[in-house]
């Protein structure tokens, strides 16, 4: 879950401070699936929020499989904490 919250915190400096290198570093994690479910649906969130493409068809999927109500539950929960 820190990791999750890491890479959208990434993304939110990122959509301040333009940095394609990590718009593509994102892609390359919620592509990656020897990464967390969390980390990969994150990855996948911010990639989104940050480009003007859209969404592949592959990125459908990974959401669609990733997302769940309990994972939404303890992403959420991680990430009003911090």
């Amino acid at each position: 879950m820190v990791r999750a919250a890491l890479l959208l915190a990434t993304a939110e400096l990122t959509r301040a401070h333009p940095h394609p290198p990590t718009v593509t570093w994102l892609r390359e994690r919620w592509h990656d699936r020897t990464e967390a479910p969390e980390t990969r649906l994150a990855a996948a969130i911010a990639w989104l929020c940050l480009t003007d493409q859209s969404a592949p068809e592959e990125l459908r999927r990974t959401v669609d499989a990733l997302a769940d109500d309990e994972r939404a539950h303890a992403m959420e929960e991680a990430l009003c904490r911090g």
